[in-house]
This record gives C-alpha cells, structure tokens and sequence, in this order.
C-alpha cells in the first residue's frame, strides 16, 4: 500500500470516528430530553418500541430458565436492596422516587439472547408509561447453558 493510500486510510478511520461519536450524541444524548432545559417529547423509534413490548410473546422454555436463574439467583437480591434504600430515605429525598421505582420487577425490560454457548440476561428500567429516564439501574448476567447458573455478572450503574 502506497504512502498517500496510507495516510488516506488514516483520514478517513478519524472522520468515521467522529461522524460515529456525532451519530451516538445524535442517537442517544439529544432524545433522552431535556438537555437544554427543554421537555422533548420521546422519539417515534422508542414510542414503536415500547408500543412493543405490550404485545404477546412466545418465549422458549430455555430463555425463560435463563431469566429465572438470573432473577432467582441475584437480580431478585438487587431489588431487595432498592427497597431497603427506600427505607432508609425520607419521601422528600431527590432519589426516593427512583428506588422506588427501580425496586419493582415490573419497572424492567428484560431482554435475552444466546451468546455463543451461553445465555445473555439482561434487566433494564422500561421506558415505558412515563418512566423517568434512568441511565443505569439494571444488570446485566452470563448465564451458563448447561447449569443455568451466573458464570458473569454487571451492575449498569
């Protein structure tokens, strides 16, 4: 490859770089609300999402193991802790509200995938009926497909 296709190259990686870091503000900062103190109103992309997730699913027994272990053997724990956070805090407390609300299973997503030879489990706070917009607040598991026990775990903070 000649000096001048090199240096090409080059150039063109840092622009995709940063068109893909402006697309990512683009995507995920600016539709989250009210960054310039303004309400927005939710993008027609998470409006069709959260209009999906009120319809029937058929779940394979399998993923649904998966979701069971990982509840059963921690995620359960971690919203136990969220409610003893709300205990600990006075109603007028800023965060009150989002323990609360972060301590409820129905105020979570649950996704699941395979992943190679294991099992993906993800919790994450909905977006939907008028949820706050939350960063952080679920877990995430790696479950094993033959035990169905949590081979890794993470905390979205």
């Amino acid at each position: 490859m000649s000096w001048s296709s090199q240096i090409n190259n080059k150039v063109n990686m840092k622009r995709n770089n940063v068109l893909g870091i402006g697309l990512l503000f683009l995507a995920f900062i600016i539709p989250s609300g009210n960054i310039f103190g303004q309400e927005s109103e939710k993008p027609n992309a998470i409006k069709e999402y959260v209009t999906s997730l009120d319809k029937p699913i058929t779940l394979r027994g399998d993923y649904f193991k998966a979701i069971l272990s990982a509840y059963e053997l921690d995620f359960s724990i971690y919203i136990s802790r969220n409610k003893q956070e709300i205990a600990n805090r006075k109603k007028d407390n800023k965060d009150y509200g989002l323990f609360e609300f972060l301590s409820e299973l129905r105020n979570y997503d649950i996704f699941v995938e395979m992943k190679g030879s294991d099992y993906e489990v993800n919790f994450a706070p909905t977006l939907r009926n008028n949820a706050p917009d939350i960063f952080g607040g679920g877990a995430s598991y790696k479950i094993d497909s033959h035990t169905f026990l949590i081979k890794e775990k993470l905390y979205t903070k």
